[in-house]
């Protein structure tokens, strides 16, 4: 399939599909991404499937705690993985994680775990595994419909959709139905609709679970972004005592450990060393060693 898509546009290399899917999902509109020919099919069906069956989340990290920023950890998912029929293999994700500083993370997953819904059912399907977040709020982002009336009024013409509806899409049948729910309450979608999404604060548990989710998927060529070296230190004694743990960390911890005591060794050195009586503001900047 992607050597097909590849001599169909004229592509020389696997990459240069991705590049290409990114910048037409980038500079297509929403509801049109889904028919863009440009577009690998596997990721526009990919694309559709998210937009109808998943919400978005914003989990915050506590003021004491902080995510961590792997090189493969930005869409990182938890989830089930295996055989479907014994034959085919699958994935689903639960929560797909992408960290975007060290005290966010976006979180995408099904509709069923809206409160209002419920993953029982998706739960007993897989044979009763469940997400090890299930517990966490997950509150859908608050919609503020702008009008009621004709949406052309409003609308801006080069806003419009010009995709065109299939009925033999389920993802399409999806979309209509939920504008005919909208419909029956009287409120038509815009393209100015607006969309509150609230920080859900999680507990330091929570945090370590998920850059425990991170750092089992990293690869030999990792790197590792982070905020603070005492809680990286933290973070990784507590991922050596999970259980399933597919990595040892044990000379970064030790790198860690003896960068932090000779820290501390020096600012001891330093406070000796000032004058009874006497104060000063220190500037401490950390910089590269190797700079």
């Amino acid at each position: 399939m992607v050597k097909t898509f590849m001599q169909q546009h004229n592509l020389q290399k696997p990459k240069e599909v991705w590049l290409q899917n990114i910048s037409e999902i980038l500079d297509t509109p929403h509801e049109e991404v889904g028919n863009n020919q440009k577009i690998f099919s596997i990721d526009r069906e990919d694309y559709k499937q998210r937009m109808i069956d998943c919400f978005l989340i914003i989990w915050q990290a506590g003021e004491n705690d902080e995510f961590i920023i792997t090189s493969n950890g930005f869409g990182i998912f938890e989830g089930v993985s295996g055989n479907m029929f014994g034959a085919f293999p699958f994935q689903y994700a639960f929560h797909s994680f992408y960290v975007i500083s060290p005290k966010l993370v976006l979180v995408l997953c099904p509709t069923v775990f809206r409160k209002e819904v419920g993953a029982d059912e998706l739960y007993r399907f897989f044979g009763g595994q469940r997400s090890i977040f299930e517990n966490v709020p997950h509150p859908g982002a608050t919609p503020n419909y702008v009008s009621t009336g004709n949406s052309s009024r409003s609308k801006p013409k080069n806003e419009h959709s010009h995709s065109k509806f299939d009925a033999t899409d389920p993802f399409d049948l999806r979309s209509r139905a939920f504008d005919m729910t909208l419909n029956s309450m009287g409120i038509e979608r815009q393209w100015n609709d607006t969309f509150t999404f609230s920080f859900v604060k999680l507990d330091s548990a929570t945090v370590h679970l998920v850059n425990y989710i991170l750092l089992n998927e990293t690869k030999p060529d990792l790197v590792l972004t982070f905020l603070s070296r005492p809680y990286l230190y933290k973070t990784i004694a507590k991922y050596h005592k999970k259980v399933g743990v597919q990595h040892d960390f044990s000379n970064l911890k030790k790198k860690l450990f003896i960068a932090l005591n000779r820290t501390h060794k020096d600012d001891l050195h330093l406070r000796k060393n000032i004058p009874t009586g006497q104060t000063y503001s220190w500037n401490v900047r950390e910089t590269n060693s190797e700079s």
